[in-house]
């Protein structure tokens, strides 16, 4: 269960996150106009000139180590050598992030190293997965990509409804342009993404995330993200990221601190 809960939320959440977001309420506007309007209402880093940013991500393992009966938890005995490691991430425009653990000084011995490894799996695969979900925010946009889709006035928010019939996607903007759910069912499963958003001088970044998945046969899935930001070389990325999750230490926030960026435009 634990190997595949984020990919699942990630993999239906994609489904969604690969486009850009807002809308002019108030205004006599065709279905067009509003969204095209909401598209750039969005930062998006494609758009600034970022195809892709590396960097160092250290992780708050006393919080990953509460909870030592829950599955992914780290063990205490294995905080000392966890202490001096750090994953690197590698996160664009194309293709799912990449996230790796390295040792800040020498490694130690193979088989050392690979219970390490073990130990830190499942706070590696969390970060990979909150990190795909992020990205489809930084990179992307949640409005559907084409003309295919249903635009409906509900008071002071808009629903748009679009996908396909294997996907469905629901969602609902506010009337100060920020979406505030989205719904994306499968025959098997359903994703529910309710992000909060702060006004930067760019558009709107994302510093919220919750997420849950029901999926056919299995537990539901929760999972809260909080983000801070920070500039780097005129680009607003990641500072910390704290995520909490009742089958990762317990539901301890855990917090994932970033530095060393290195930027390709």
């Amino acid at each position: 269960m634990r190997i595949t809960r984020i990919p699942l939320a990630v993999a239906a959440v994609c489904c969604v996150l690969t486009f850009s977001a807002a809308s002019a309420f108030g205004q006599a506007a065709s279905d067009d106009q509003i969204v095209e309007q909401a598209r750039k209402a969005y930062y998006n880093l494609h758009d600034e000139g970022l195809k892709e940013f590396r960097c160092e991500v250290r992780v708050d393992w006393d919080a990953a180590s509460a909870g030592t009966k829950t599955d992914g938890a780290v063990r205490p005995e294995f905080l000392p050598p966890l202490d001096h490691t750090h994953f690197e991430a590698a996160v664009g425009a194309m293709g799912a992030p990449q996230v790796s653990l390295h040792f800040d000084g020498a490694p130690p011995n193979d088989e050392a190293a690979a219970r390490i490894r073990t130990a830190s799996a499942g706070v590696q695969r969390t970060l990979a997965g909150v990190l795909q979900e992020l990205s489809s925010f930084l990179f992307g946009s949640p409005l559907p990509p084409d003309a295919d889709y249903h635009l409906e006035a509900q008071g002071d928010r808009f629903r748009i409804t679009f996908g396909s019939d294997e996907v469905r996607i629901v969602e609902t903007m506010n009337k100060d342009r920020a979406l505030e759910e989205m719904i994306v069912a499968t025959q098997r499963s359903t994703v529910s993404v309710r992000p909060q958003f702060k006004r930067g001088e760019k558009g709107f970044l994302p510093v919220v995330i919750d997420s849950s998945v029901a999926a056919a046969g299995t537990d539901k899935v929760e999972l809260h993200v909080e983000i801070a930001y920070q500039t780097h070389d005129g680009f607003e990325l990641p500072q910390t990221v704290k995520v909490s999750d009742k089958q990762l230490a317990g539901g301890t926030p855990i917090q994932f601190s970033f530095s060393n960026y290195q930027v390709t435009r």
